[in-house]
């Protein structure tokens, strides 16, 4: 009722007064904040992965773990201890729903309704296992590049422990990894955060360490799928050795192996105008 009426009052605010149309829009498109729940993870695959051995598990997930981020198909919880990251591929986003949402006209059409709901988890899922695949591609040919540690991506009948976790509202959940789709990876410190960390005369290291972490990658053959530079969210260290955080926003092309100048020279590029930017 009380949705309705500030609905209302919205509505009549934009109708009467143009200048008020902007804020009412802006109410109305306003997105809820994300939510987790165990229900949006992706539990029981049977997709076509492979199947890798899993290391021993129990000892650290005796731990909880919290709530550190999550991106379109994934999300990241960090172990007590610090060391390990555990992300979970989400079978529906995270990210919140509008907070009026406003149907077009086809909404109300039955037809219309399920083949625009069909379509949206087609989407949705062929962009999660594209990305599940590129975390394949990551293990098996870029590991140590990754830290990546653990992959589970299909429910197996492996005895694998329940863990303990806390979402970004401090809620508490339990999920079964034999179930899930998961991988575990070494715990990173992000890039900003491990230059905040140095003095200025190592700066200039980690920067160049960077740029060999990114021509090794090349040469490698693996590329940014969407050829962006998210640094900050992307790539971190442990120790002095830079990784990549997100394996699912890189992809294998055989071709790039055989010529990466072009792909090394643009990473070059984005590194050098993304620490002048930042006075380093």
């Amino acid at each position: 009722m009380k949705k309705a009426l500030i609905f209302a009052l919205l509505l009549l605010f934009a109708t009467f007064l143009p200048s008020g149309i902007p804020i009412a829009k802006l109410y109305l498109e306003e997105r809820l904040p994300d939510e987790f729940s165990v229900e949006k993870v992706a539990m029981d695959i049977k997709g076509d992965f492979p199947v890798y051995p899993l290391p021993n598990l129990t000892e650290i997930a005796e731990q909880p773990f919290h709530y550190i981020g999550h991106g379109a198909q994934a999300v990241a919880f960090a172990s007590e201890d610090g060391k390990w990251v555990l992300k979970f591929f989400l079978e529906r986003s995270m990210h919140g729903k509008k907070r009026f949402p406003i149907p077009k006209p086809t909404h109300w059409i039955p037809s219309h309704r399920k083949k625009r709901h069909e379509r949206r988890n087609r989407i949705y899922q062929e962009n999660l296992f594209k990305t599940m695949r590129n975390y394949v591609g990551a293990f098996e040919r870029f590991k140590e590049k990754t830290g990546l540690v653990a992959m589970h991506l299909a429910a197996t009948d492996d005895p694998l422990p329940l863990v303990h976790l806390f979402d970004n509202r401090q809620q508490e959940h339990w999920i079964d990894l034999k179930r899930a789709s998961f991988v575990m990876q070494k715990k990173a410190v992000p890039v900003k955060e491990k230059l905040a960390q140095l003095p200025d005369m190592e700066k200039g290291q980690a920067l160049r360490a960077l740029e060999e972490f990114f021509a090794m990658r090349a040469k490698e053959g693996f590329l940014d799928v969407e050829r962006n530079f998210m640094i900050e969210a992307n790539y971190g260290f442990i120790g002095n050795t830079p990784i990549q955080l997100d394996a699912g926003s890189i992809e294998y092309m055989e071709e790039l192996k055989a010529a990466p100048e072009q792909e090394i020279a643009r990473m070059h590029s984005l590194l050098r105008n993304w620490a002048s930017g930042q006075g380093y």
